[in-house]
């Protein structure tokens, strides 16, 4: 874990691991930040006034975290988490001051710990929540069977849709949606277009790589385990086609809409009831690797309405189910309609 230096143009890292000099590191080569840590004792987990993180030196407002956004409490390390077991893990910040983060969602069992002695460590990732600002990307696609190879250059692509699919016992699947403004082909390579490494990484799947299903709250559990959760983000983006123009002079943002579905086991009415009642309640998931860095992706979407839903009786000798389909709303608490936390690394 690096620490801030004295220089805008420099960090210092730990005697341990410590750094190896690089004369020439690749064009893609990165330091991230993945969390930070307070000195002996200075970090404490508190009940009093409600769930969250204290200090006496460390400043929270001077580490960039925000609102609303995810961070995991404990390392692995000797004396870098808190002796009660239940105080380290996720956690969900609801207010940040000089010395307290304010938590609303917590691990179970969360409770005070002073900290006496330990330097605890605490994970963050990148942060994003739903806004205005439109990013284009410009795909290539080369066909190397082709002498010379020809190059298709399709620009101007906004990602429109993206649907998650997490079923039991199957791979997660992220599928998107592009719109674009035109295409061309050409022989020769555009400047600055580079390759990228195909990932190397497994796929992940709903049995091992999700670490959460939280619904209302609480990790999902019991008599309503889920047996799929579904999340499709949409858009609504338009072509801006005009006269004399081949291809659209712009794309068109339209109105974003989150909607999903959940299929739960129907062990009791807690989730026939918010249908019913048109009960306000939320979702979040994280999906992430178990090896090497541990990446991890964090869904919240803080605000839902459960829009259907009623159970389904199949027949004899079978579970009956409740899927249950839902609607995101703007958060009140928060403004925002869903986050996602991207964590590039985790004990």
């Amino acid at each position: 874990m690096a620490q801030t230096g004295t220089s805008a143009t420099s960090v210092a890292a730990p005697a341990s691991p410590g750094l190896v000099d690089e004369a020439v590191p690749p064009g893609s080569s990165v330091l991230r930040v993945v969390g930070f840590q307070g000195v002996a004792a200075d970090l404490a987990a508190t009940t009093v006034g409600g769930n969250g993180l204290t200090s006496t030196a460390l400043n929270f407002t001077t580490l960039g975290l925000n609102v609303g956004e995810w961070v995991l409490l404990g390392g692995v390390a000797a004396n870098t988490f808190f002796a009660t077991a239940a105080s380290n893990g996720w956690c969900r910040i609801s207010a940040i001051s000089a010395n307290r983060l304010s938590f609303d969602r917590v691990p179970t069992g969360f409770a005070t710990d002073a900290g006496t002695g330990k330097t605890i460590q605490v994970f963050t990732g990148d942060f994003l929540k739903n806004g205005s600002t439109q990013r284009s990307n410009t795909f290539e696609r080369q066909y190397l069977d082709h002498s010379p190879v020809t190059f298709e250059y399709i620009r101007g692509q906004v990602l429109d849709t993206l649907a998650i699919n997490v079923p039991q016992q199957e791979k997660v699947t992220f599928t998107k949606t592009y719109m674009g403004s035109d295409g061309v082909v050409a022989t020769a390579r555009v400047s600055g277009a580079t390759d990228l490494a195909a990932s190397t990484g497994d796929v992940l799947n709903s049995s091992s790589n999700v670490g959460r299903l939280g619904f209302d709250g609480a990790s999902v559990a019991g008599s309503v385990f889920m047996s799929e959760i579904t999340l499709s983000i949409a858009n609504n983006l338009r072509r801006q086609n005009a006269v004399g123009s081949i291809g659209a002079i712009g794309i068109g943002a339209g109105e974003l809409n989150i909607t999903g579905s959940m299929n739960t086991y129907f062990g009791d009415k807690s989730i026939l009831d918010k249908v019913m009642n048109n009960t306000l309640t939320s979702l979040d998931f994280r999906v992430g690797r178990a090896d090497g860095a541990k990446p991890q992706i964090v869904f919240d979407l803080p605000s839902i309405k459960l829009s259907s839903g009623s159970p389904s009786v199949s027949g004899k000798n079978a579970d009956v189910m409740l899927n249950a389909n839902y609607q995101a709303i703007k958060s009140a608490t928060y403004g925002y309609t869903i986050s996602v936390g991207r964590f590039f690394y985790t004990p």
